[in-house]
C-alpha cells in the first residue's frame, strides 16, 4: 500500500499501521480515510497530504513568486571579491579603527 506524507509537518501515514488514536484501524488505505480526518501531529487536513511514491507536488504560483530573502548574507560572488580586513596591533585600536576608519 502507498504511504502519504503531510506537507506541513512531514508525518507519514502508513496504511499498514493506520492511525489507531485517530480511529483509523491498521490496513486502511488513505483513500478510505474520511475527509474529516486530521494529521495526528499538526492537525493538517487530509488534502494537505501527498503520495510518497509519487514526486512531491510543485509549488503553487504564489509560492514561486514569493521573494527570496538572503537574510543579510552576501551572495558568494561578493564574498569571493571582498578584500580582507586591515588588522592592527591591539595597542593601535581606537574607536575609529574599529569602525573601519583610518587612525592616522
Amino acid at each position: 500500500m502507498t504511504t502519504w506524507k503531510c506537507r506541513k509537518c512531514s508525518y507519514v501515514y502508513d496504511p499498514a499501521v493506520g492511525d489507531p488514536d485517530g480511529g483509523i484501524p491498521a490496513g486502511t488505505p488513505f483513500a478510505r480515510i474520511p475527509d474529516s480526518w486530521r494529521c495526528p501531529i499538526c492537525g493538517a487536513k487530509k488534502s494537505d497530504f501527498y503520495e510518497l511514491d509519487a514526486p512531491p507536488p510543485k509549488a503553487t504560483a504564489q509560492q514561486q513568486q514569493a521573494p527570496q530573502s538572503n537574510h543579510g548574507v552576501a551572495p558568494s560572488s561578493l564574498v569571493e571579491k571582498a578584500t580582507p580586513a586591515r588588522t592592527l596591533p591591539i595597542a593601535q585600536w581606537t574607536v575609529g579603527s574599529l569602525k573601519g576608519k583610518p587612525t592616522s
